[in-house]
């Protein structure tokens, strides 16, 4: 197995949870669960190539939201928060 991690970067290339909300939910509308990318011996062609199209299907949409500054309208809902964070 190998795994493959992303960044999620805004229009000015810095972290966003925003933008990180916005590629997750893609995904998972596509049928993907990927806060990782977990590649196995137990997944077939059909598995990878699904993968490959959501991933770009995400991609593109992604690009319209660094384009527009603004990933809200793709969102469909709130940003996410990292799970370890400072309780202040």
């Amino acid at each position: 197995a190998s795994n493959l991690v992303f960044a999620t970067l805004d229009e000015d290339g810095r972290p966003s949870q925003r933008y990180r909300t916005l590629f997750l939910r893609q995904l998972l509308a596509g049928g993907v669960l990927a806060p990782s990318f977990v590649v196995s011996s137990a997944l077939g062609d059909a598995d990878l190539d699904h993968t490959v199209d959501v991933v770009a299907e995400a991609c593109a949409v992604y690009r319209k939201a660094l384009d527009a500054a603004d990933p809200t309208p793709w969102m469909a809902g709130r940003p996410v928060k990292p799970v370890f964070r400072r309780l202040v």
